[in-house]
């Protein structure tokens, strides 16, 4: 049996900790809690483990160190390097990519890089203390946030590296549930279009934003993309921002090809010399332009006011407020114009269960979703009728028996085969009639349009409501 204690589950602005007993051993996986009064009856664990650099996933480490000094913290390279930390702290123990490691006698673990952050893993652990189901040791797969879609700096999680893996136990994140998003390139496409939009018709852009990760995910778009690379464009961060972009120079041999290309030529981020001119925010307003596109770091509580100098400068002409859509306004705002944007970098509707069926565990522990978002995994009959699911809340403890044998049901095949016809003036497809007889059907039939769409070399066809905006 795996035992889990979640100390914070990341439902909401906690942050995630779970305690994990495996092996005979004490196991805490990640630590991003505000408060570590919560953690006041834990007894000093055997080892931490941090999946990656997020604040709601790293920010109590040293104060963790610090109530347990002797306790070793392991993360990826990528990770140390970017936790406040420090690359060289002796705080952090470097672990590499898929390299299977017995950190203590009958514990091993492996990481695999998830695709959501630069340096971000998947985490395998692994009993061989003799307590084994199908001659198999027991098994759990920590994935607190992943995505399979290439980002501008983070490859996608290549699902084929998990593909036989089956573990008893995988902790998952669902925070988008079942909602389903376009293509990413799309995605930033119509966040250039809308920034372009706002610059043509005199507005400034202010973007709040999580300091690690989406910034510099932003600010590599206003590099490289066809409308802004090149152009006379200001763009100010500040100070927390520009502190993660100084740290992610330090791991540009870790990024995809196609950046570290970029790279050799020029700056990624902080560069006044080239356009887009991208620098810190000036500490004085009273001779400095107002910039056209300011970056602030999302702050961690709700109803800070903003910088200072950034209000100083929106006293300045006309602005425009872009957030992220999941995002939950931390800042007071002054009454200014608003939109939301989506750049998703977890897996959504359409990618988890791909996901968890490749693994096929006996139990899937969601996490990292509101109660709302994760319930619409959990009654989705293609997991539920498959696995024990389950949705823990903060302070609560979960215990996960391993049955002797385990057998999930197959995943069925609900391909069809058919023709495609090409003409002078359309593509037709053709598809057998049994496919009406599933009861899927009938949604997409009463929707009446569709929307095909490249992944790779296949061509996906979706159904779409004429009611759902975000789908045009």
């Amino acid at each position: 049996m795996l035992q889990c204690f979640f100390y914070g589950t990341g439902q909401s602005d906690e942050g995630i900790c779970v305690e994990l007993q495996i092996a005979q051993y004490s196991v805490l996986l990640d630590c991003g809690l505000r408060d570590l009064s919560v953690l006041q009856t834990l007894q000093p664990p055997d080892l931490i483990l941090c999946s990656h650099a997020d604040p709601d996933n790293s920010r109590s480490l040293l104060l963790l160190h610090q109530k347990f000094p002797d306790v070793p913290i392991y993360s990826s390279i990528v990770t140390a390097q970017l936790l406040e930390l420090g690359s060289s702290s002796p705080l952090i123990q470097t672990l590499d990519w898929r390299s299977s490691t017995e950190l203590l006698p009958n514990l091993t673990v492996q990481l695999f890089p998830a695709g959501h952050l630069p340096g971000a893993a998947i985490i395998l652990l692994t009993d061989t203390s003799g307590e084994t189901r199908d001659d198999r040791p027991q098994t759990l797969l920590y994935a607190p946030d992943l995505s399979l879609t290439n980002s501008r700096l983070t490859d996608g999680l290549k699902l084929e590296e998990l593909r036989g893996l089956f573990p008893d136990v995988l902790i998952i994140s669902g925070m988008y549930g079942t909602d389903r998003y376009p293509h990413r390139r799309q995605l930033e496409t119509q966040l250039m279009e809308t920034i372009d939009r706002a610059l043509i018709s005199g507005q400034s852009v202010l973007l709040p934003v999580p300091a690690l990760g989406l910034a510099q995910e932003i600010l590599i778009l206003l590099r490289s993309h066809h409308l802004f690379s090149g152009r006379s464009v200001t763009v100010a961060l500040d100070d927390a921002i520009a502190d993660q972009c100084d740290r992610y120079e330090q791991i540009i041999p870790t990024f995809p090809s196609s950046i570290q290309n970029f790279a050799r030529y020029q700056s990624l981020f902080l560069d006044s010399t080239i356009r887009p001119c991208i620098q810190r925010l000036p500490l004085c307003s009273k001779t400095v332009a107002v910039p056209q596109i300011i970056l602030v770091s999302q702050p961690e509580t709700s109803g800070q006011p903003l910088p200072a100098l950034v209000q100083i400068l929106m006293e300045r002409g006309k602005w425009l407020l872009l957030f992220p859509h999941t995002s939950h306004h931390h800042f007071e705002m002054p009454a200014l114009s608003t939109k939301s944007y989506a750049l998703p970098n977890h897996c959504d509707g359409s990618t988890l269960p791909q996901v968890i069926h490749t693994l096929r565990p006996q139990h899937v522990v969601f996490i990292h979703g509101t109660p709302l978002k994760l319930l619409q995994l959990a009654e989705l009959d293609d997991l539920n009728s498959r696995y024990k699911l389950h949705i823990p809340s903060s302070g609560t403890g979960l215990e996960l028996p391993i049955a002797d044998f385990f057998n999930a049901p197959p995943v069925p095949d609900v391909s069809y085969e058919g023709e495609l016809i090409e003409t002078e003036t359309e593509i037709l497809i053709s598809l057998p009639r049994d496919l009406t007889a599933d009861p899927r059907w009938k949604v997409l039939s009463n929707l009446g349009l569709i929307r095909a769409q490249w992944q790779g070399n296949s061509l996906i066809i979706r159904g779409i409501s004429q009611r759902d905006p975000r789908l045009y």
